[in-house]
């Protein structure tokens, strides 16, 4: 970019950047130098930027998590305390289902005739 320019023009432009110069630098590649040097910062902060903004999704979603989990405990321990207001205790979802097969087995009919005499002889 700056290969035909004079060394004194490279100089000056040096100096309006706010470069000090001495006479044997070669002002072209410290004019190059600041300009990769204000790309790699530009870099680095957009590079923070996207990181922080990950981090603040993933303390949302933890948060998020944790408020879903703690709905779900309000849940069973409102499920437990109406079970416990109607006198029906469960402590899981085998002994429900073993207490609704219970009740619901069906009583064998008594055949009428010798059984019942074998019984009560």
């Amino acid at each position: 970019m700056f290969k035909n320019c004079r060394k004194e023009d490279l100089r000056i432009v040096a100096l309006e950047l706010g470069e000090t110069v001495a006479e044997k630098d070669l002002i072209q590649y410290t004019i190059e130098d600041r300009k990769k040097a204000e790309e790699d910062r530009k870099r680095a902060e957009e590079d923070r930027k996207r990181v922080e903004e990950d981090r603040k999704k993933e303390a949302e979603n933890r948060l998020r998590e944790k408020e879903l989990e703690l709905e779900i405990a309000r849940l069973h321990v409102g499920v437990n305390s109406d079970n416990e207001r109607t006198g029906e205790v469960c402590n899981s979802l085998d002994a429900l289902v073993k207490s609704v097969r219970i009740l619901t087995v069906k009583v064998p009919n008594r055949p009428e005739g010798t059984d019942c005499k074998m019984i009560f002889n």
